[in-house]
């Protein structure tokens, strides 16, 4: 009789950690996609960023850049 009444508590409680178990996993995988979407706007913003045309245009408008001269084919003449 005894064993009988361990064995039912020990199911209850195993039964308990159980669903305690899931909602925290539930609970991180919330978190999870969370992250992820703010994960892939990160990469979004970073590529638009790095984008060339946009970095062509700060460097012309902001900091007064301009492309060399075609007639230059080798850095070290526009040196001389």
């Amino acid at each position: 009789m005894f064993i009988n009444v361990i064995s039912a508590f020990s199911v209850v409680y195993i039964q308990f950690l159980n669903r305690q178990l899931h909602i925290t996993l539930n609970q991180l995988d919330h978190n999870s996609s969370k992250l992820e979407i703010v994960h892939n706007k990160f990469v979004l913003e970073t590529q638009s960023f790095a984008n060339r045309a946009r970095i062509e245009n700060l460097a012309i408008s902001n900091l007064d850049m301009i492309y060399p001269e075609k007639k230059y084919k080798n850095l070290n003449e526009v040196y001389k």
